[in-house]
């Protein structure tokens, strides 16, 4: 049954909503309420700007105003986001609206989750924004090129530090419980590892939804990891196939063509808490974008002597990716490593 009272209010708070409306702690909300897929999300944030997200968004909200069994479903979820998401003001104006009584606090515990930028959002962006090179001519109309690109934003920075990694991707890709890893050498508290557990849940899935926006696509990563903590790790759960480590403790995550639908639970769990590794330690990565019969489309990171010949590169675009990297300035670009733990 449509909730037309809801969707009267949003057509009536569209001017304000859209100058005013911030979506990156509502949209996984949405998300874990089953209001919106991963692939709506993906759409709404590839729009280039603010007011067209948000418009893109208002709209698929309006198509989903619903009531069921006498509960007004929507309306209730968006309005516990605008509260969780610390924009009180934009809740109360639509509770007023609607005739709702106005909320004094958060509902549960998801702001705590939420409460930060999405850390992968700059490369998640990049990643959308990735299409073949289109150059048009009178005869032929539109031409689609291979295209290169380098990604130059900032590394993702982590809400969680260093030493809990270990512990978490144990839990998070190996499914070790929880009291099994606490019982580890200098393990945290359980109250401790449970409030990281939840950041960095979220954390991982920022990942999950880059490689399904890969679909038929590739990725190389290599990261120098260095915790011999994490090293021992994965030595120990070496059986996956799609990571190696080798002898200098370089660790390559190698996906030479995504197939979203034929990975299990477990292989997407793995392949994105290694890739989350990024946020700790020096890396390089090489991404392709394929959408047959249009050219590929290639994002670049410190490739040059390192990924420039990976499995992720067709044959058939190496000339353009060796002629991609003689200006790739960020091969000169130190990357500031984290401080080790003194043990």
């Amino acid at each position: 049954m449509e909730d037309k009272l809801f969707r009267n209010v949003l057509t009536t708070s569209r001017f304000d909503l859209v100058k005013t409306l911030n979506l990156n702690n509502i949209l996984p909300y949405m998300i874990q309420h089953n209001l919106i897929t991963t692939d709506i999300e993906e759409e709404i944030m590839s729009c280039t700007t603010s007011i067209q997200r948000v418009g893109n968004f208002l709209d698929h909200l309006y198509r989903r105003a619903w009531i069921i069994n006498g509960i007004p479903i929507t309306r209730n979820v968006f309005i516990d986001s605008l509260y969780i998401s610390n924009q009180s003001e934009i809740g109360n104006m639509i509770s007023d609206k609607l005739g709702h009584p106005r909320k004094v606090q958060p509902i549960d515990t998801f702001s705590r989750v939420q409460s930060h930028e999405p850390i992968f959002g700059k490369l998640s962006t990049a990643v959308s924004r990735m299409k073949p090179f289109e150059q048009n001519n009178d005869r032929h109309g539109s031409v689609y090129l291979t295209s290169t690109n380098f990604f130059t934003d900032k590394r993702p920075i982590s809400n969680l530090g260093k030493h809990e990694l270990p512990f978490l991707v144990a839990v998070k890709a190996y499914n070790y419980t929880i009291d099994n890893v606490l019982m580890w050498p200098l393990a945290p508290s359980k109250s401790e590892f449970i409030k990281s557990y939840e950041i960095y849940q979220q954390e991982v899935s920022e990942i999950v939804n880059i490689l399904k926006n890969l679909n038929h696509g590739g990725i190389h990563v290599k990261i120098a990891t260095t915790d011999q903590r994490l090293l021992k790790l994965l030595a120990t759960n070496s059986r996956f196939t799609y990571f190696t480590v080798n002898p200098d403790g370089c660790v390559q995550i190698i996906l030479a063509n995504i197939y979203i639908n034929i990975l299990s639970q477990v292989d997407i769990n793995i392949l994105a808490c290694l890739i989350h590794l990024i946020c700790f330690f020096d890396y390089s990565f090489v991404i392709r974008k394929s959408d047959p019969p249009k050219p590929n489309c290639y994002l670049l990171f410190k490739v040059k002597n390192c990924l420039h010949r990976s499995d992720v590169i067709l044959q058939n675009d190496y000339k353009i990716i060796d002629e991609a990297i003689l200006l790739d300035e960020s091969i000169s670009t130190p990357t500031p490593s984290a401080l080790e733990c003194p043990w």
